[in-house]
C-alpha cells in the first residue's frame, strides 16, 4: 500500500518475483501501482500481509505450516512493515524502498534425545500462550504494533499446526522440523507447548516449557 498525493493509500498489484528480476531468496521485487498520483520525492509505504486495509494488521491466532523450515505463511499469519519510498527515475515514475518489518517471529527447532523413540515421534502442533494478548486485529495507522492492544479478536494464545514434522534428531535442525510463528512484538512471558504423537502406539501428548519475560 502506497500513500498518494491525495493522502489516501492505494494497493499495488501482486509483486513480480520473476527469476530474471529478483534474487532467488525473494529479497527484492518489483511492484506496480495502477491508481493514484505520486509526485513527491518521498512517500509512505505499508505492508499489511493479507489485510484489505492499510490501517489494520491481523496477527492470526491460528497459523499453519505445511513443511519444515518454510515461512511462506508469514503473510497470512500477520507479517507487516513500513518504509519510505524514495524517488529513483521520477520521469519513469519509479520509486525504491527497503521494508522494515514490524511484527515479531518465533522459530522452533525441537529435538528428541531418546534415539529409540525418536523415529516414531512427530510434531503435530505448537501452542504459545502469553501473559497478555499476542494475536488479534491491531490498528496500524502509525505504522507500529508496539504498545498496541487488539481492537478485535484478541487472543493470548497462538496455535501453529504442522504437518507431522519429524523429531528424529538429537540436535537443533531447521531443515528437519524448523517451525515459525508470527506474534505481536513486545516483552512477554511465554508458555510453549509442543504437541507430539507416537505413530506406533498412537499416543499423543504435550511437552511444556515456560520462558521468562523476553522481548
Amino acid at each position: 500500500w502506497v500513500k498518494a498525493d491525495d493522502g489516501r493509500f492505494y494497493q499495488s498489484e501482486a509483486a513480480n518475483f520473476a527469476a530474471s528480476a529478483t534474487p532467488a531468496d525473494h529479497s527484492r521485487a518489483n511492484f506496480r501501482l495502477s491508481r493514484g498520483h505520486y509526485t513527491t520525492p518521498n512517500t509512505e509505504v505499508r505492508y499489511v500481509g493479507t489485510s484489505t486495509n492499510a490501517n489494520t494488521v491481523t496477527i492470526a491466532a491460528t497459523q499453519t505450516q505445511a513443511s519444515p523450515n518454510d515461512f511462506s505463511h508469514l503473510g497470512t499469519a500477520g507479517d507487516c512493515g513500513t518504509a519510505t519510498a524514495h524517488s529513483g527515475d521520477r520521469e519513469a515514475g519509479d520509486y525504491e524502498f527497503t521494508l522494515a518489518h514490524k511484527a515479531s517471529y518465533l522459530c522452533f527447532v525441537p529435538r528428541c534425545m531418546n534415539t529409540d523413540l525418536a523415529p516414531n515421534i512427530f510434531l503435530t502442533k505448537i501452542t504459545v500462550t502469553a501473559n497478555k494478548p499476542i494475536a488479534g486485529k491491531y490498528d496500524f495507522t502509525n505504522g507500529t504494533l508496539i504498545g498496541k492492544t487488539p481492537v478485535a479478536s484478541s487472543s493470548n494464545t497462538i496455535t501453529l499446526t504442522t504437518s507431522n514434522f519429524s523429531l528424529n534428531t538429537q540436535v537443533s535442525s531447521v531443515e528437519t522440523n524448523g517451525a515459525y510463528m508470527v506474534i505481536k512484538p513486545g516483552t512477554h512471558i511465554l508458555r510453549v507447548r509442543y504437541w507430539v504423537k507416537d505413530v506406533v502406539t498412537n499416543v499423543e501428548g504435550a511437552i511444556t516449557k515456560t520462558l521468562p519475560a523476553t522481548a
